[in-house]
């Protein structure tokens, strides 16, 4: 069946009565010939896949006769929710535009009886519940939804990002000369702002990004077209925003009031406006989420990071844990460093309001980069801690992401200085032929043996050297070579790489805690509980008998369950409860003997790791919480022991196996 025919077979399960020919092709704008044929290619489907049929009668009309049971056989493979994405359209649109609607009317314009309907409105109401907004459904009143300003409006960045390419139907196309988005997108923006000209604001974010010598990156640059263009037809219209009552960070920084005060000052000039002070903040927050890609030039960026001094010092620290964690310095890499600061600057803010941006690509992070999951869960302590937010696991993964990509340039990184002293003629030419034949190997010096105190400083992975160096203690393999190197020299240096590069990629290969962070009485080995729930109220109270956290605990470890899945893959899942109802430190363990369903996408979990940390307890028990989380990402690096303890019982074993890894 083409997509028109799985729509009419769905009009006509949804409806339970008879339909006629012409009220068929009156929908879907097609002849009754066409709705005859369709309906004698339905039956044959049907047919052949021996569910149900398609009844007729003479002057009446037709109509689907399909057990539910049959229906969900075959949806999943012949039907696609391309209708009801139209209507939740609809709907949600109608309801922002404060527009009232009623099941009645949505059925007869749609051909749906009121179950599928009911369940079209399961999935509004969750969508607005998701964006803190009420749907209310009354039966004299019909539907509608209450709401905060400042709600509505981040709802409204979100449904026309979702829905775009719905809008772009509804008025003429539009063309943007300053946000370099498609003609298709922008009209599609311009439509959900009510043909409103986002271009006059574009041109005054292209002026900003000009005068601050920044960039913002595609999707941040059309959500501040989008939400400072919100702010204007809001402004206009009467409807006054309250900004939730949000305390600052000491990481805020005063660069986002600076932008926003130069984005007011032009808007009030250009479109005859008198912004008053709340709608000012709202566009210092839409300037505060926004994430820079780049800069024009240094000084440009030592501007900018001078007016956020302290997130400038978080972002350092943050690198170290991350360093300490992955076994990796990862320091010296300034673009790593500079990402970081730009991501958390933007990242704190979204956090701060609660505001969660989706990772598109979660569930490929989770997938194929688990361990640097764990390294960026490593984090949430110090954001609890010192910015009392909480981190989600899409923000988690864009801080995996950036963490992969700096450890991948780390580990293929290799380099290497030349130490010889025949002369600058025959370094050059050994240098060289050295670049020509292992492109990928960077040299970063050539010295005279005379240099011994700079080949000590050098920071390379090796030594390339034509004259012997034993004796000089310099802690770095040395590859000597001839002078003239011959192809038997390269063969010993392409082994010194291949041997660098195993070397990088064993983060560490033991575990050695200056105390014990897992216990034997929480360690619950093949347990049988089924219900994720019924697991972890089950530990937390044993934690709580045990005097490690306090009665609040469990309900923090759920209440983050319920806002941000734990599992970081290889179905391993990290639960942890806030910091401020641990006593004292501990993990505790739990395998299952079946896997878990963990979250509503269908992760499944058998691996559980139950943290109760404080980040401010003694300095050893920061650096053994610090060796747990690089345990975790050696144990999902190495599968034989991710099964190991799936299958071990005895818990003694156990408990030497987490607390000495793999020695």
């Amino acid at each position: 069946m083409n997509k028109r025919q799985s729509n009419l077979l769905k009009t006509l399960y949804n409806n339970s009565g008879f339909l006629t020919l012409s009220e068929l092709a009156e929908k879907f704008g097609v002849s009754v010939k066409t709705v005859r044929n369709d309906i004698t290619v339905i039956r044959e489907y049907l047919e052949n896949q021996h569910t149900g049929t398609v009844e007729s009668k003479p002057h009446i009309g037709v109509r689907a006769v399909i057990t539910e049971e049959e229906w969900s056989r075959i949806s999943h493979n012949s039907i696609d929710n391309g209708d009801d994405r139209e209507i939740m359209f609809f709907i949600i649109r109608q309801l922002m535009k404060k527009s009232t609607l009623t099941a009645q009317r949505l059925s007869e314009q749609y051909y749906i009886g009121r179950g599928q309907l009911d369940k079209i409105l399961d999935r509004v109401a969750e969508w607005f519940s998701e964006n803190h907004i009420l749907l209310e459904i009354r039966r004299s009143k019909g539907i509608s939804i209450s709401y905060s300003e400042f709600n509505y409006r981040m709802a409204m960045l979100k449904f026309c990002s979702e829905f775009w390419d719905m809008y772009v139907g509804i008025i003429s196309p539009r063309t943007s000369v300053y946000s370099e988005m498609p003609d298709d997108e922008y009209t599609g923006l311009c439509a959900a702002l009510n043909g409103f000209d986002a271009d006059s604001v574009a041109k005054i974010i292209v002026e900003i990004e000009e005068s601050f010598g920044l960039k913002f990156n595609y999707i941040s640059n059309k959500n501040l077209i989008f939400l400072i263009s919100i702010s204007v037809l809001r402004y206009r219209s009467a409807n006054q925003i309250q900004m939730p009552n949000v305390p600052e960070r000491y990481t805020d920084g005063i660069s986002d009031k600076y932008i926003s005060d130069i984005i007011v000052q032009k808007l009030n000039e250009r479109l005859s406006l008198d912004i008053p002070d709340e709608e000012k903040n709202f566009i210092e927050f839409a300037v505060s989420i926004s994430e820079i890609h780049r800069f024009s030039d240094d000084e440009c960026r030592h501007r900018f990071e001078q007016l956020n001094c302290e997130l400038c010092r978080m972002t350092v620290r943050t690198v170290n844990i991350i360093s300490e964690i992955a076994g990796v310095n990862l320091r010296e890499d300034n673009l790593f460093v500079r990402e970081m600061f730009l991501q958390l600057k933007s990242m704190i803010s979204r956090l701060k309001y609660g505001i969660v941006f989706k990772n598109e690509l979660l569930p490929q992070i989770k997938l194929n980069y688990p361990n640097t999951m764990a390294i960026a869960w490593s984090l949430e302590n110090m954001f609890e801690k010192e910015l009392e937010i909480q981190i989600n696991e899409h923000d988690v993964g864009f801080l995996a992401l950036y963490i992969g990509g700096a450890i991948g340039r780390k580990f293929s990184g290799i380099k290497a200085c030349i130490v010889c002293d025949y002369g600058i003629g025959t370094s050059q030419i050994l240098k060289e032929k050295i670049i020509r034949s292992i492109p990928e190997l960077q040299i970063t010096s050539v010295f005279s043996i005379r240099d011994i105190k700079m080949i000590k400083k050098e920071e390379c992975d090796f030594i390339i050297s034509t004259a012997s160096l034993d004796g000089y203690r310099l802690n770095k393999d040395i590859v000597t070579v001839r002078c003239l190197m011959d192809s038997v020299d390269l063969k010993s240096i392409e082994e010194q790489l291949t041997k660098i590069k195993k070397q990088k990629k064993i983060m560490a290969n033991s575990i050695q805690p200056t105390f014990e962070l897992f216990k034997k009485d929480l360690i619950f080995a093949r347990c049988a509980l089924t219900d994720k729930t019924e697991i972890l109220e089950t530990v937390c109270r044993k934690l709580e008998s045990m005097g490690y956290v306090t009665e609040e605990f469990e309900k923090s470890v759920l209440d983050r369950e319920k806002s941000t899945a734990t599992d970081i893959g290889k179905g391993i899942a990290i639960p942890h409860g806030c910091s401020d109802y641990v006593n004292h430190s501990v993990a505790a363990f739990i395998s299952l003997e079946k896997p878990i369903k963990w979250t509503e996408n269908g992760e499944y979990i058998n691996l559980i790791f139950l943290l109760a940390f404080d980040m401010k307890e003694s300095t050893r028990v920061k650096e053994t919480i610090a060796k747990f989380y690089k345990s975790i990402v050696i144990f999902m690096e190495d599968g034989s022991f991710c099964e190991r303890l799936r299958t071990i019982e005895d818990k003694d074993k156990i408990l030497k196996y987490l607390n000495e890894g793999r020695r």
